[in-house]
């Protein structure tokens, strides 16, 4: 639905840009091949297709303002820009697949993978008390652990953290 409104006010803009007197159409269109770009860096699907749709909607946005504008100088900048855009997609691609894919650095997900300390813990109902990086957290587990047992956050629901044992070094 989202995309059918926002095509659906492309189209109204450009009817409206096409009224006036002004040479700004072929700017929409520069617009869209950003947004194309910024699409499948987001989505991070690198498909040829997508990449060349953009890039041809950029050059023809740029190129013909350029000619519209009789401006040999917007015409030149305008196809050696998207040239360094299409260039420079992989490498925008690249940095941003390495900063998703980085764990995160705050919230409960953060908690993922970290060491805590048993503090007190009901063996009926497998839960209790653990302390992680000096504070008190609730805790649920799949087995009994013991007060002063090293465990391991695995997950959260909520506020509540899922542990297992820690693992023990072999030596």
């Amino acid at each position: 639905m989202a995309g059918i409104g926002g095509f659906a006010l492309l189209w109204v803009g450009l009817a409206g840009v096409s009224q006036g007197d002004d040479i700004w159409a072929p700017l929409t269109l520069i617009a869209v091949g950003v947004s194309l770009w910024a699409v499948l860096l987001v989505r991070r699907t690198p498909s040829p297709s997508g990449q060349l749709t953009a890039a041809g909607l950029y050059a023809l946005g740029t190129v013909g303002f350029g000619a519209l504008a009789g401006s040999p100088g917007a015409v030149a900048v305008g196809a050696g820009a998207t040239g360094a855009l299409a260039a420079t997609f992989p490498v925008l691609l690249r940095a941003a697949n390495r900063l998703l894919d980085q764990p995160a650095q705050v919230g409960m997900e953060a908690f993922d993978g970290r060491k805590a300390t048993v503090v007190s813990w009901d063996f009926g109902a497998n839960r209790g008390t653990v302390r992680l990086d000096g504070s008190l957290w609730n805790a649920t587990a799949d087995v009994p652990v013991r007060p002063g047992d090293e465990v391991l956050v695995v997950g959260h629901e909520r506020m509540e953290l899922h542990i297992i044992p820690a693992p023990v070094a072999p030596w």
